[in-house]
């Protein structure tokens, strides 16, 4: 895509079309693998959609190793990941597997209005009693309501044990979800 810019001064390019220039200058010699560093780095919306299609373009026929801080990029372009902190290995697989291994034990978040009489540690008491529960916090909220963040036995879903239990408790369940780290939160729980 830089037949456009023959003959031109690359100090005139874009970023973006030096960045093509770049990996133009790495291919020249047909590599089988390519190491590319912040490949997007700097470059504005429509430059980056170009470099990480042109990325997996080349992708396809070579191994590329692609260094970023941008996990948006990473999800775009990578088949495969590997979160290296401080010089070891912590996680190895496709973005799928790390994000099951990891919604194999999530937390569980109950959102309920205070009532009369209702204290924290009732709240914590009662969702303790719930199978599987391993741990339970109770954290303030916004609005007249409390939240709580509870652990669960890895692999099992607690969700409908708690939903049931918060009404035979007779609270207003406002919210109950669970909390499946993202690619984000997996990398910053396994970099911490």
């Amino acid at each position: 895509g830089l037949q456009a810019f023959i003959g031109q001064e690359i100090g005139t390019l874009s970023k973006g079309q030096r960045q093509r220039v770049g990996l133009a200058q790495a291919l020249i010699h047909d590599p089988k693998i390519l190491i590319l560093d912040e490949p997007t780095s700097g470059l504005d919306p429509n430059q980056i959609v170009e470099i990480r299609s042109l990325i997996r373009d080349l992708g396809k026929d070579r191994t590329i190793i692609l260094s970023t801080h941008n996990l948006p990029e990473v999800m775009e372009t990578c088949d495969r990941l590997i979160v290296i902190h401080q010089g070891q290995i912590v996680a190895d697989g496709t973005a799928q597997e790390l994000e099951e291994q990891e919604a194999s034990n999530p937390q569980v978040f109950l959102t309920i209005s205070k009532s009369d009489g209702l204290t924290v540690e009732n709240v914590e008491a009662t969702l303790k009693e719930v199978d599987d529960v391993t741990a339970v916090e109770v954290l303030p909220a916004a609005d007249n309501r409390w939240t709580a963040r509870m652990d669960a036995t890895p692999g099992r879903d607690i969700r409908p044990a708690v939903f049931q239990k918060s009404v035979s408790a007779g609270w207003e369940v406002v919210e109950l979800k669970r909390d499946a780290l993202d690619l984000e939160g997996i990398f910053r729980k396994l970099t911490q």
